[in-house]
């Protein structure tokens, strides 16, 4: 006889621990009033309303030991120092504190290195040399402050000391699919059809009931 299998249902895994929730700025802020005890992630739709410039906007680190770098001038020539290592290769990443807002209320968020490239499509290091001032971290470009007013969605850690990280984001676009297609004037392009004509033209010849045959006979 064939032997008999005992199955055993797999431990359910909770929701939470699979998907990042989804909630609102007020909602965000209702968590932060609570006293959790460790970081956790949501899903959030918002805009980016003001960049704090005066906290800076990115920083360098070395190549060698990830220590933050300094810049330095010496005969007009820009360079970024370590105080431990020499011959190094300079790392700069996005650090950008702003204010993000919904319809629910408003919060201050830290967008870091990929997050913010996502949203610019631009390494920090081309956003530094081609647009901003790699002596002054607080000069804000005018193409970092183009991201200002966009509906978003940010992926975002709430920590447990109340600060709200954005680890990644993208644009939301709104779509076409409710709009009409076709002819954009409105007049239709659709030509109706016209039914065919019969191939024969001749006309049924009408039929003579027997009373009028026999009154013609006599005439």
């Amino acid at each position: 006889m064939p032997q008999a299998i005992e199955l055993r249902a797999l431990p359910s895994i909770p929701f939470a621990e699979t998907q990042e929730k989804k909630a609102t700025i007020l909602e965000l802020q209702l968590s932060n009033q609570q006293n959790i005890q460790s970081s956790k992630n949501f899903i959030c739709e918002a805009r980016i309303k003001e960049v704090h410039g005066d906290r800076g906007w990115f920083y360098v680190l070395c190549s060698k030991c990830s220590s933050k770098l300094f810049p330095e001038l010496h005969d007009g020539k820009l360079s970024f120092v370590c105080k431990d290592d020499d011959e190094i290769t300079p790392i700069f990443r996005y650090s950008v504190n702003a204010t993000i807002v919904d319809v629910t209320g408003s919060m201050e968020a830290i967008f870091f290195n990929e997050s913010m490239q996502a949203l610019l499509n631009i390494a920090c290091e081309d956003m530094v040399t081609r647009h901003g001032d790699s002596t002054n971290p607080r000069a804000v470009p005018q193409q970092l402050r183009s991201a200002i007013d966009k509906p978003s969605l940010l992926h975002v850690t709430l920590k447990n000391d109340g600060k709200l990280v954005v680890n990644n984001a993208s644009w939301i676009t709104t779509t076409t699919s409710d709009q009409p297609t076709g002819n954009i004037s409105g007049t239709s392009t659709f030509t109706p059809t016209t039914p065919a004509l019969k191939s024969s033209t001749s006309k049924r010849p009408l039929q003579e009931s027997p009373g009028q045959e026999k009154r013609m006979k006599r005439a």
